[in-house]
């Protein structure tokens, strides 16, 4: 269940959003199952967030920290991570069409059982693998 504080505070602004992570670093946030699609969330430190089952179509995450996060189920069609990191984040079950992963750091990155992914994701994804 998503958190509504958190899903308030991520609705203000990036700045916001990264003030708040400074100022509770031991909170894991819960966006779990909400609709953030087409939000500018670039620079975002989204690092240890639940976004399990969350609409992220058209998202902008160019530059944001994902590291860990949980994007198990969610929908990342047309979602931008070009220079995000995304180290040890978990894809399973998710739907990645159109994504753009250009120069973004996939260390570790979960990716088990794509639901849908676009060939131009997948190329991407092989040409990654150690």
């Amino acid at each position: 269940m998503p958190n509504k504080e958190h899903f308030g505070i991520v609705q203000q602004g990036v700045e916001e959003w990264n003030q708040w992570r400074k100022e509770n670093p031991e909170i894991e946030p819960e966006l779990s199952e909400i609709d953030l699609s087409d939000l500018k969330l670039n620079n975002a430190n989204l690092s240890d967030t639940d976004l399990r089952r969350s609409n992220l179509r058209n998202t902008d995450f160019r530059g944001a920290s994902l590291v860990r996060a949980d994007l198990r189920a969610a929908n990342i069609n047309k979602a931008s991570f070009n220079l995000a990191k995304l180290r040890k984040a978990n894809f399973s079950e998710a739907y990645l069409r159109e994504c753009d992963l250009s120069e973004a750091d996939l260390t570790r990155a979960y990716f088990l059982s794509l639901i849908h992914i676009s060939e131009p994701t997948r190329q991407v994804l092989v040409s990654r693998m150690p």
